[in-house]
């Protein structure tokens, strides 16, 4: 018995563990973490998609309008995208598709040669087959 006058079990590595009843036990509803961190990617996905079809408010917690319409959170962030020189790249790859990268395949603007040397070459009396 422990200070308190509840049994305590002892692990092999010699420490006390807690009592039965204040043991966790992942049945117990309050304990879940309904809302908590996604456990995997689709999930994670679903929720950004969510979260950015919210309707953007502005400070005083009205609808934020570009042109009498109500903008979205991803609208809000592309406008923002848009004119921030940071992710105007971002922007662009997001609408039309990645920028091509020009790849220099020479040296310094000359053309590469490419030796290919063989070192098992084989003898040429091997290749003769008699018929």
């Amino acid at each position: 018995m422990d200070d308190t006058g509840k049994d305590q079990a002892r692990q092999p590595n010699g420490k006390f563990m807690p009592p039965v009843e204040t043991r966790f036990n992942g049945s117990r509803p309050n304990k879940r973490n309904v809302n908590g961190r996604p456990r995997n990617f689709d999930k994670l996905r679903k929720l950004v998609q969510a979260i950015g079809i919210e309707p953007m408010l502005d400070r005083q917690g009205r609808p934020l309008l570009v042109d009498g319409k109500t903008i979205t959170r991803v609208q809000a962030i592309m406008r923002q995208w848009a004119s921030d020189p940071k992710h105007q790249r971002d922007f662009i790859e997001y609408g039309w598709g990645r920028v091509p990268m020009p790849v220099d395949v020479t040296s310094g603007g000359e053309t590469i040669k490419l030796i290919v040397e063989y070192t098992d070459k084989p003898k040429t009396n091997e290749l003769e087959t008699d018929t």
